[in-house]
């Protein structure tokens, strides 16, 4: 049993709860093993599908909702923060690292990363590189080069892809490489 004094506060996602019991403790459950894992307040945690994140001075603390481990990254003021539902990324360019549920680990991005902001799929990242595009993918925590242009354009979506010339280029999360298919026309493509 969790003891609570004062007001109680609870966000609830996919994998994650956090719960505020008054001024002392938050309490983070994790799906992923059935317990509760208390720390101290004082931060304010957010949750996301898979896991849950505060920032506590320079540091950036991660909570995964499947292991039910906390994973600390440092952090300076007014850095980017972006997720999704299983990966965080913290910095922009060289400087950015990537936090991977899957692996219940932080990973660096290769030192040819350029400084712009990483789009952020359910379970990769896409970086802009000196050379081109690359996918850090969540599932392996490893970085896969796309055979895509520098000057290829994002497409909208979550699925990670690109458009070269007359080429579409998505990254597959889940067997961690490109595909790419042929386009015609100069048209809009609506990815689905």
């Amino acid at each position: 049993a969790l003891a609570t004094t004062g007001p109680v506060s609870i966000q609830a996602t996919r994998n994650v709860a956090v719960m505020t019991t008054g001024q002392s403790r938050t309490h983070l459950y994790s799906a992923g093993t059935g317990r509760f894992v208390s720390v101290a307040a004082g931060v304010r945690w957010f949750a996301a599908d898979n896991f849950a994140a505060a920032i506590d001075n320079n540091r950036l603390r991660v909570f995964n909702g499947l292991t039910g481990t906390i994973r600390t990254t440092r952090y300076e003021p007014a850095t980017a923060v972006h997720c999704g539902p299983s990966v965080l990324v913290v910095g922009t360019g060289a400087a950015a690292r990537v936090f991977s549920v899957f692996t219940d680990q932080w990973h660096d991005v290769p030192p040819d990363t350029l400084a712009t902001l990483p789009d952020v799929g359910a379970s990769a990242v896409l970086l802009r590189m000196t050379t081109g595009w690359a996918a850090l993918s969540a599932r392996t925590g490893r970085v896969y080069p796309a055979a895509a242009s520098i000057h290829a354009t994002v497409l909208p979506t979550n699925s990670l892809a690109l458009r070269d010339g007359n080429k579409l280029w998505a990254f597959a999360p889940i067997q961690s490489r490109w595909v790419s298919t042929s386009v015609r026309g100069a048209g809009p493509l609506k990815v689905r």
